[in-house]
């Protein structure tokens, strides 16, 4: 409720009927104008969080934002590293939520070279490696010999470009058809 208004004027934004928070019970509720069957899962996605009013997208500090999920900052240095522990103030609503196992402290280095952090790995020192893998000239080291340690996870993603339709060469459609072609590995 009150989305509408703050898309027409940001400035005047009042979203107080349709986000409720209730310090004591350290709970946020969402009044909907409408139905949204997906509602759940848009909170879920990564770039939806419920942050406090005066939060800017561009905000920088080393003081992290409150959270509300399982675990939280207690030292953060933006492009370096960060450490994770257990939010004392989670709430579990399902086990699946916070399955045993879990860790209950993260340390997260975003400096470490992808050859340090693939010995790191191999001799039990750091426990994940995200993103980039191992360097290519470690790979089949890798491969082979640590195995059981490699879990590829692959992702889907969105590509696109914009073309102007109203300019040459894209104002032709068959050369748009043949730019989709071309992408899409037709004709490969």
């Amino acid at each position: 409720m009150g989305a509408s208004a703050c898309i027409e004027k940001p400035a005047t934004c009042d979203l107080s009927h349709g986000i409720v928070i209730d310090p004591a019970s350290w709970t946020v509720t969402f009044h909907l104008s409408a139905a949204d069957p997906e509602f759940l899962d848009k909170l879920a996605l990564w770039f939806a969080d419920v942050l406090p009013a005066k939060t800017t997208p561009m905000r920088r500090s080393t003081r992290p934002l409150p959270a509300t999920g399982p675990y939280m900052f207690t030292h953060l240095v933006p492009q370096r590293g960060a450490v994770l522990v257990r939010n004392p103030r989670f709430r579990v609503w399902s086990a699946a939520a916070q399955p045993p196992g879990f860790p209950d402290r993260i340390v997260w280095n975003a400096t470490v070279p992808l050859d340090v952090g693939t010995t790191a790995i191999e001799r039990g020192k750091a426990d994940v490696m995200l993103g980039f893998g191992p360097p290519p000239n470690r790979l089949q080291e890798v491969e082979t010999q640590y195995a059981s340690q490699v879990h590829v996870h692959p992702y889907s993603v969105v590509e696109y470009v914009f073309l102007n339709t109203r300019r040459p060469p894209f104002d032709d459609v068959r050369v748009r058809q043949a730019l989709n072609y071309a992408s899409t590995g037709g004709g490969s």
